[in-house]
């Protein structure tokens, strides 16, 4: 229990001066690996004693305890970064200085090809540095092989081929390090996606749940209640009063047919992948034109063919048109849609000359179900804009608002990949 402890406590040093998991992993990598260090310095120390007795200190094994203590020190007050260029600078050079000194032969290969690789595990994601590493360790090993040459006379031919295999084994390292850095990488950016798919799934639930608990029944109170008055009209034989009944139940069983309705049309969004479907936008606006009866004046340029499921883009462009006619006072509701690109994207401009937005309102209106005003005073269930922004998202692109407008009215900016457009054969 006391070794673990110790373990845990050498393990923690330095923490609370960094976030996120990715550096605090860094961290008690490097913790821990210069505590196993300085404890089998320790131990050689202890043994040497044990062989050699007091009149033989071993101090070069005193002065890497010494500097294990003091690395360890640095990473204890936030200065990891410190620590390691220290620790991949000196101990390499200690080892071959060692070597040299002792006339060669004493691991100092395995020592760099050992501290190369931890260095490239310790300098994730910074290939500067690890490059930097490489050739350091890679040098470090090629003055030893040329000082001992020099030392011992070896021949030429065997001290470059030493050099050169060692420099290859180094760079496959590095490849390899490198290539599982990356894959990792990939992963993680699998899982962040999906913990924010996730998230936002359980937002659209919480949306839903408050649908039930509330949307879809004041629509079945208002149903009930009403035909309860109209019992009671019956049975007090006031009939001029029934038709009034009859057109608030008839109000809310629309109401709620309508809330039905955009639900399925959110599930069918939903559940429906991208695919290669192309769809013409001056087909569905001329479709829609006719559909709307004259109920706006719809203006709109020469718009392209897009790798979109024509249910979607009906859907999109349908809800966009009916905003600006719903929520309008004029007596001649206009709606303008332009189309350009702007850098390699695709900007698709709906104008209209509706009452407006407050720009506080500017992102709650894509929330589903948020509504700014009054079902009595303008008709909606408050999906449609929900409903648009998650078609565009599935495309890879996103939609805003710039509301109110100098001349009234609002403008809804949807930006899409180039890569939608159909391309000519």
């Amino acid at each position: 229990m006391i070794l673990l402890k110790i373990w845990e406590t050498a393990t923690n040093v330095g923490l609370k001066y960094h976030v996120g998991e990715r550096d605090k992993f860094r961290v008690k990598l490097f913790n821990q690996l210069i505590f196993i260090a300085l404890c089998a310095s320790t131990a050689m120390f202890i043994l040497q004693l044990i062989i050699f007795g007091k009149q033989a200190v071993p101090s070069l094994t005193l002065s890497n305890i010494a500097l294990e203590i003091f690395l360890l020190s640095l990473s204890h007050f936030g200065r990891v970064n410190i620590a390691l260029h220290l620790t991949f600078l000196i101990f390499p050079l200690r080892s071959v200085v060692v070597s040299a000194l002792s006339g060669g032969n004493t691991g100092e290969s395995s020592v760099l090809m050992a501290m190369g690789f931890c260095s490239l595990i310790f300098y994730e994601g910074r290939k500067k540095l690890q490059i930097s590493t490489v050739i350091y360790m890679s040098c470090l090993y090629a003055g030893f092989k040329f000082y001992m040459q020099n030392k011992n006379g070896l021949g030429n031919k065997l001290v470059y081929f030493e050099i050169i295999t060692f420099l290859l084994v180094l760079i496959t390292m590095y490849i390899i390090v490198a290539l599982y850095q990356n894959q990792i990488k990939k992963y993680e950016q699998n899982n962040l996606q999906l913990i924010k798919d996730l998230e936002q799934k359980n937002e659209e639930l919480e949306q839903f749940t408050y649908i039930a608990s509330h949307d879809l029944k004041t629509p079945l109170r208002n149903v009930s209640s009403h035909l309860d008055l109209i019992q009671r009209y019956i049975t007090q034989e006031k009939f001029d009063k029934i038709d009034v009944s009859i057109n608030f139940a008839k109000k809310g069983v629309k109401q709620m047919y309508a809330l039905l309705n955009d639900i399925l049309e959110f599930k069918n969004i939903a559940s429906q992948a991208n695919d290669n479907e192309y769809t013409d936008l001056k087909n569905v606006m001329m479709r829609l034109e006719n559909g709307f009866q004259h109920r706006v004046t719809l203006t709109f340029d020469k718009l392209p063919t897009l790798k979109m499921k024509e249910y979607e883009a009906d859907i999109l462009f349908q809800n966009m048109i009916r905003n600006g006619v719903i929520y309008n006072k004029s007596l001649n509701p206009k709606v303008d849609i332009k189309y350009e690109i702007i850098d390699s994207t695709i900007k698709i401009s709906i104008l209209d000359n509706g009452i407006g937005i407050d720009k506080k309102y500017h992102e709650l209106i894509f929330h589903f179900f948020k509504r700014l005003h009054n079902s009595d005073d303008y008709e909606g269930t408050g999906i449609g804009l929900g409903l648009c922004r998650k078609i565009v998202r599935s495309y890879g692109g996103d939609i805003t608002v710039i509301s109110p407008l100098p001349q009234g009215g609002s403008c809804f900016v949807i930006t899409l990949p180039i890569s939608l457009i159909k391309k000519p054969l």
